[in-house]
């Protein structure tokens, strides 16, 4: 357990990491300190009841995963400060209306016992709900009204499609047939290498069992029927441990870099900067994924530059959807479609203004209220625009 004695005095302190450090309570001095602004308590199991926050005026981050909390999230026990909230891997059954909360735009509840989810507040633009299979959410929730939804993620929820998802496209593949050969990186749901399979390069994907954003299994029951030009192909699923053999894209960079807690949902510039014909090809053959996937009654639910190579991978927060919800869900994905294509306008080093323009006219289009947001079928026709 840390000592905390003094930390009244820090009146400066920021940001403050106390995870893993087998904490079973917070003190009530860290509990009333102003200054704190991002607040990291992962991994403490023991704590077990959430504290009450809501005198730390500052507070925007909060962050905690595996802390065993159980029960109910009311909004009274946090400050109206918060700007994100993490809650992933533990036993809550509850959260209560958090309307009040009204600058909250990230909320993480992946891996928990929920039951019942209360109304969220209107700035909400990212959510994690996988891996509640008890979690039933009405029709009326205004989890779908939300007209700054960007990112949502509920496979392993009531809220998904269970049945008739669709034709199985690859099959197992044997370990024995792959010769790996190197490492090539991590992301949040596994560690991908190269690897040489039937004469030919290719990723090896090893999944993690679970990620913030989901289950593996759920992930893999996406991957097997999803083929098309414009997603990351993938040839086979590996089992013991579970994994999946993709294409292998030479010279792969992702498109964008993953978000800091300052930018929060919106994420980091590459470090060389996208061209217009990149700009362009990547909104264009992106549509066209998504699409694809929204024909099938299947969420990304994770549009983002740094998910795209330029093809779209990384299927870790997709999720098969009930065709009652086609609408809601894929407005959704729509409007994290126009915040992908305002990242690449802004970041573009040399976008022409008619580009910039079409561009800004899309966006618009994604951006209207959510009972009147365009398909992505019906934005065919300006994204075609852009190829010429």
């Amino acid at each position: 357990r840390p000592d905390l004695r003094g930390l009244g005095g820090l009146e400066k302190l920021r940001r403050l990491d106390l995870g893993n450090t087998q904490m079973t309570s917070l003190p009530e001095e860290l509990l009333m300190h102003a200054s704190i602004e991002i607040l990291l308590l992962a991994n403490n199991p023991q704590l077990a009841i959430l504290p009450d926050f809501s005198l730390m005026k500052n507070l925007k981050f909060l962050g905690l995963r595996n802390c065993g909390l159980t029960g109910v999230v009311s909004p009274s026990t946090l400050p109206e400060t918060l700007t994100a909230l993490v809650l992933t891997d533990n036993k809550i059954t509850h959260v209560k209306d958090l309307t009040p909360l009204q600058n909250l735009r990230k909320i993480m509840l992946s891996h928990n016992d929920l039951e019942e989810l209360g109304e969220l507040p209107s700035a909400i633009e990212l959510i994690r709900l996988s891996a509640n299979p008890r979690l039933r959410i009405p029709d009326g929730h205004n989890l779908f009204k939300l007209n700054k939804l960007s990112w949502l993620a509920a496979s392993g929820t009531m809220l998904e499609q269970k049945t008739e998802r669709g034709e199985v496209l690859i099959d197992f593949v044997d370990r024995s047939e792959i010769k790996v050969e190197g490492y090539l990186g991590e992301g949040a749901s596994g560690k991908v290498a190269k690897g040489i399979w039937k004469g030919k390069g290719v990723a090896v994907k090893n999944f993690k069992e679970a990620s913030s954003d989901g289950m593996a299994v759920d992930e893999v029951e996406v991957v097997k029927r999803v083929s098309h030009s414009d997603i990351v192909a993938a040839y086979g699923i590996l089992e013991d441990p579970l994994g999946a053999i993709f294409e292998l894209i030479p010279d792969a960079r992702p498109v964008g870099r993953p978000p800091s807690f300052a930018t929060l949902v919106r994420d980091l510039p590459p470090t060389t900067l996208p061209t217009q014909s990149l700009v362009t090809h990547t909104a264009v053959h992106t549509h066209h994924a998504l699409a694809y996937l929204h024909n099938r009654h299947i969420a990304h639910g994770d549009v983002y530059p740094h998910n795209l190579l330029p093809k779209l991978s990384d299927f870790g927060a997709a999720w098969f959807y009930p065709p009652r919800l086609a609408k809601s869900i894929e407005a959704i994905e729509v409007r994290a479609y126009a915040n992908l294509l305002e990242d690449l306008s802004e970041w573009c080093k040399d976008c022409s203004s008619d580009t910039r323009k079409q561009l800004a006219l899309i966006i618009g289009r994604c951006r209207e209220p959510i009972e009147k947001r365009p398909t992505f079928r019906d934005l065919a026709r300006l994204v075609e625009v852009l190829e010429f």
